[in-house]
């Protein structure tokens, strides 16, 4: 909505008529206008400048620099309660994690004269409180980034066997448990499509979801102990058949050691031991696809634009992580994103970081005006 300041002229007195108030100074716009600037660049993943000609179209005078400037003066006020949001992630104690890239415009060239790269961008998700939490630290992949973010937690860590996470169950995070992700193993066998032996493992994973899917908590009556029962009863037999496969595909004689086979067979063994933790709880998944989807945010944004720095991949962190929450929380990302600026902008910096984890979706209740 655009407002229009009136002047009008009674007994040669000029008066002016009041703006709504705005919640950075010196700024003529409101919190639902940053609200909604918001949602279609972090949400939507619309370009800022596609945003900004939509916002010109409906006849806001606004630039890119203009509308660059509201995202990263705003991000300040939300500072504290990003923070809330990753100490409420590690306080959770299931977590979904992985990492894919976007592309960034450093500014000083690569040392191979490249001028965008890949900055690699981390998720956590909180399974039991439904948060989503990205990171960003210099477009880093390292596992010094993840140990970073993952200090203080102790529960179960899903996620694919890329080597960042090979620490989890070690020295420091001796208190987090990993588990595997099915689908990443049995797409290994999968993409083997002209391979006999291949398909018929991925079939023997396929039936263990073929079997999960038989029953659903909370549906007809169905309880977390009637799953846990129902799940160690299956996952027995078929882990079983699924063991027995693998060895004999490893123990074949005269097998190259680059064999396509060899390799996923081998991958998968490696997790062996861990692929049971899966079933001995009713609510842990047999995969990590809650956060490829996810991360589909990511690759879509990845597609349609190049983030300008790093600092700008830290905003989309902290703007993606609160906006996909709410999206995930069935919170309205425009009424959130409202609220939390014209609360955030009006408190003091020096206000509690647990003050700010009413705040984040899973228990925002809007403010009563």
């Amino acid at each position: 909505m655009i407002y229009k300041v009136r002047k009008y002229v009674q007994d040669e007195k000029i008066y002016k008529g009041s703006a709504p108030a705005a919640p950075l100074l010196n700024s003529q716009y409101t919190s639902s206008f940053i609200a909604g600037l918001t949602e279609l660049r972090y949400l939507h993943c619309m370009p800022l400048e596609n945003a900004v000609e939509y916002f010109r179209a409906h006849g806001f005078d606004l630039d890119k620099g203009t509308a660059q400037k509201l995202v990263s003066k705003v991000k300040v006020h939300l500072e504290n309660l990003y923070k809330a949001l990753g100490q409420a992630i590690v306080a959770d104690n299931y977590i979904c994690g992985d990492e894919t890239y976007q592309k960034v415009r450093p500014q000083v060239a690569t040392p191979s004269g490249r001028k965008i790269k890949k900055g690699y961008i981390w998720v956590f998700v909180g399974m039991t409180t439904g948060l989503v939490y990205f990171f960003y630290d210099d477009g880093s992949r390292s596992t010094e980034v993840f140990k970073q973010h993952i200090k203080g937690f102790n529960g179960a860590f899903q996620c694919d066997y890329y080597s960042g996470y090979r620490h989890i169950g070690i020295g420091e995070m001796s208190g987090i448990k990993r588990l595997p992700c099915l689908q990443h193993i049995k797409r290994k066998f999968l993409d083997l499509k002209d391979n006999p032996q291949a398909q018929e493992i991925a079939k023997l994973f396929g039936l263990l979801y073929h079997f999960e899917h038989q029953h659903r908590i909370r549906k007809d009556g169905w309880t977390e102990d009637d799953h846990l029962q129902w799940r160690q009863r299956y996952s027995k037999v078929m882990l079983e058949k699924i063991r027995m496969r693998l060895t004999a595909v490893k123990d074949r004689i005269g097998v190259p050691p680059d064999d396509p086979l060899l390799a996923a067979t081998e991958h998968a063994l490696r997790q062996w031991n861990e692929i049971p933790r899966i079933f001995a709880s009713p609510t842990y998944k047999l995969d990590n696809n809650e956060v490829e989807r996810i991360n589909r945010y990511i690759s879509l944004t990845r597609r349609r634009l190049t983030i300008g720095s790093h600092s700008g991949a830290e905003a989309a962190a902290l703007y993606h992580s609160l906006a996909i929450t709410c999206h995930r929380c069935s919170v309205n990302v425009f009424d959130y994103f409202c609220d939390i600026i014209d609360r955030c902008t009006t408190w003091p910096p020096n206000t509690p970081i647990e003050k700010y984890r009413d705040l984040l979706p899973d228990r925002w209740r809007p403010s009563q005006k």
